[in-house]
Order: C-alpha cells, then sequence, then structure tokens
C-alpha cells in the first residue's frame, strides 16, 4: 500500500511522462479493473490527468483504449480550452493511429487540420502508421509545407512499397504541382526496395531536368543505404552521356559570353547558365556515384571543383582509371583544364550541335525542357525577338508554366 501511495503522489507531477507512468503502473497492479481505472481518469476534474490517461494508453498501446476512446470522449479532448488542451489533443492524435474504427479516422483527419503543428505533426505520423489509402490525398497536400514536409515523407514511407505506383504518376505528371513533385523522389528513396530504384532510374530518362536532381539525390541515398539494390549500368550510362551533351552545351552557349554583359536580362541569363552548368556537373558526378565507389567519385568532385591543380589532376587521374568506355570518352575531354575554345572544340568533336551562334543558342534553350533557362532566354529577347522566333515565342505565350507564360507575353509586347 505504501508503493501505491507514492505512485499515486506521482500524479501530480509536472512532468506528462511520469504522470503517464504512474496512470500505467496502476493499471499493471490493478489489472483486473485497468478499465475503471482509465475511465476514471478520462473522467477526471482535472484535464492534465485525462492527458496523462490518453498518453499511457498511446505509450503502451493499451487495449482498453479500444472501448474508452468513444466519440463523446473524443470531442471532450477536441472542445478543451484548458492550458493543457494542445498536449492533450496532440496524445490523442498519437492514440488514433493505433486504433480502428470510422469515427477515428473522421477525429483523426480533424487533428490533421489543428491549428498546432505538434497536433498535426503526431496526426501526421498516426497516418501513416494507419496506412489508411484515404489519407494519401491530404498527406500529399503537406508536402509543400515546410514545418510538415518532414513527418510528411516519413508518413508516406510508411504505406511501403504498395504506394510506389501512386508515387510514380505523380512524380511524371506534368499537370501535377512542382512542389509536390520536387519531394517525392526523396519519399520514394525512403522506401528501400528494388522497385524504388528501378522507379528513380526511369524517371531520369523522362523527366524535366529542373526535377533530375531531386531523382539523382534519391538515388544516392538508396545506394547509400545498400541492401543488395541493383543500379541498372546501361540506363545509368544514357543518362551520363544525356547529361554531359548537356554539360557541353550550356558550355558552348557560355562561350557567347561576351554579349551576355549588355543588360540585366542578359547578365541574369549568363549567372542562369553558370548556375545550370555547376548543377549539371554535380549532377554527373552524383550519377557516377551510383555507378563507382561513392566516396571515391565524391573526393574525385572535390578535386575538378578545386582552384588547386594539383587536386584536379589527381581527380582526372582518378577518373581516367576508373571509368568506362563511352563515358570516359565524351566526359573526361570536357573536365581538363583547358582554355574555353579548346573545350568547345573537343565538345564539337565528341557530340553534333547545330549551336553555331548567340540566335543558335537562344533557340535551343526555348525549345528546351528546362523551365528557368527558357524564362530567362525569354526575358532576355524582351524588345528585341528576331523574326524567325517571333513563332515560337507566341507559341510560349499559351504555355501552361505561368512564368514561362508570362515572360513570353512581356517578350512580345516590347
Amino acid at each position: 500500500m505504501r508503493l501505491l501511495s507514492k505512485i499515486e503522489a506521482l500524479l501530480n507531477d509536472e512532468d506528462l511522462g511520469v504522470r503517464r507512468e504512474a496512470i500505467y503502473f496502476l493499471c499493471l497492479k490493478q489489472r483486473e479493473r485497468a478499465e475503471e481505472i482509465l475511465r476514471g481518469f478520462l473522467s477526471h476534474e482535472n484535464p492534465r490527468l485525462q492527458t496523462a490517461a490518453i498518453a499511457a494508453m498511446a505509450e503502451h498501446q493499451m487495449e482498453e483504449a479500444h472501448a474508452l476512446l468513444t466519440e463523446d470522449t473524443l470531442e471532450i479532448f477536441l472542445v478543451r480550452s484548458d492550458e493543457d488542451a494542445e498536449t492533450g489533443r496532440e496524445e490523442v492524435a498519437k492514440l488514433l493511429g493505433l486504433l480502428q474504427g470510422e469515427h477515428y479516422r473522421v477525429f483523426l483527419a480533424q487533428l490533421m487540420a489543428d491549428t498546432s503543428p505538434r497536433v498535426v505533426k503526431a496526426a501526421i505520423a498516426s497516418a501513416g502508421r494507419k496506412r489508411d489509402p484515404d489519407f494519401i490525398p491530404h498527406l500529399l497536400e503537406m508536402l509543400p509545407n515546410s514545418t510538415y514536409r518532414h513527418d510528411t515523407k516519413e508518413a508516406l514511407a510508411g504505406y511501403g512499397v504498395e504506394i510506389l505506383p501512386q508515387l510514380q504518376e505523380l512524380l511524371l505528371s506534368e499537370s501535377e504541382r512542382l512542389m509536390i513533385r520536387r519531394n517525392i523522389p526523396s519519399v520514394i528513396a525512403r522506401i528501400e526496395s528494388q522497385r524504388s530504384v528501378d522507379i528513380l532510374t526511369e524517371a531520369l530518362l523522362n523527366i524535366r531536368p529542373d526535377l533530375k536532381f531531386y531523382v539523382v539525390k534519391a538515388l544516392n541515398r538508396l545506394r547509400n543505404q545498400g541492401g543488395g539494390m541493383k543500379f541498372p549500368e546501361a540506363r545509368l550510362d544514357a543518362v551520363l552521356l544525356d547529361e554531359t551533351r548537356s554539360y557541353f552545351e550550356i558550355l558552348k552557349i557560355l562561350s557567347f559570353h561576351t554579349q551576355f554583359d549588355s543588360d540585366n536580362p542578359a547578365r541574369l541569363l549568363k549567372r542562369a547558365l553558370q548556375e545550370r552548368l555547376d548543377l549539371n556537373l554535380e549532377r554527373i558526378f552524383r550519377l557516377l556515384g551510383l555507378a563507382y565507389p561513392p566516396k571515391d567519385i565524391f573526393t574525385a568532385y572535390l578535386g575538378i571543383t578545386s582552384t588547386s591543380r594539383l587536386s584536379r589532376a589527381n581527380a582526372l587521374e582518378f577518373l581516367e582509371n576508373v571509368l568506362r568506355g563511352e563515358i570516359k570518352r565524351c566526359l573526361l575531354p570536357l573536365l581538363d583544364e583547358a582554355p574555353q575554345q579548346t573545350l568547345i572544340t573537343r565538345g564539337d568533336e565528341i557530340f553534333t550541335t547545330r549551336i553555331e551562334s548567340l540566335d543558335g543558342a537562344l533557340e535551343h534553350l526555348l525549345r528546351g525542357r528546362d523551365v528557368w533557362l527558357k524564362t530567362c532566354a525569354l526575358y532576355y529577347l524582351a524588345g528585341r525577338v528576331p523574326a524567325h522566333l517571333r513563332s515560337l515565342v507566341e507559341q510560349m505565350a499559351s504555355d501552361t508554366d505561368l512564368v514561362v507564360k508570362e515572360t513570353a507575353e512581356l517578350a512580345l509586347s516590347r
């Protein structure tokens, strides 16, 4: 009895965890009365003990919760306004993820729209545990919100391989919002399976350039997880060659740099091209990290991007020794520390391009899939659209991308 008295004294502790464990201990010591004890705390005049009872059922997954967590009880927690109300809703959200029943789903959906981030995060985690397909649209809508992004990704990944076809469809859908598509690869990477690898590598061949980086990063995460997953060599080689060609094309467009310094639109385009060149190089090395030891490739990347000639030389020597066939033939000549025109000449010998003038470079950007470069090119052309590009710019004035559309209209209006 003295022990029970000491435990009961802990019910007034300031710490929720202490109160929660005290209630759980009382239930364990009087197992036959556990439901009665919990019911008493749920209807207690002290709201902190009500919360502690919910927390005990959630933390220890107590079977009594199914009988005690009625709609009336849930309503009480949702309308409480005391200082412990937020914590109460948070603990209810945790508990709902462990229970089955239509009314639990309704209340969990309400808590996912709560005003408290703590409560919403708990509800998101519970939705992931329940793996209820009806919650998937709600979770996807939360992906653009940085407050809940990490929790939402974890919850969606909790659905396992069954959700992969739906995620693949969203990733490839041109009609889906960009902020959702950007975050899909990271969700897929959290589902460690060969199917995840296959979906992401297939996407690399079809997805628009500004989404490729997210896909490659997701593949890097899967590669680092191990698990015996296979990364298709032929498909990766095809993507690497495409990235190398893109790297050369941007390099060649930048060779017209003397004409990109006349005004702000020109400088914006030049800066965008340089940023894309740097990002393209990073993607190339991230892709190489899927086919070769990642740590060694990362060291080589640091060497190539270093200002130290020795570091660059060591990195090139390493790549010379490990790269294979076509990748080696096409990539290495463009990474050497040589004058820009020498690199351009080498690239022309490897790739066949029709970019021979500034007009040709602008047309290449306008016909490309990189939305940001396309937008910058349109902005550069504002008030100076050449006749042979006017019909192309007019087409873009009806583009589905709002920024491209408005910039094309701007280019035509001047």
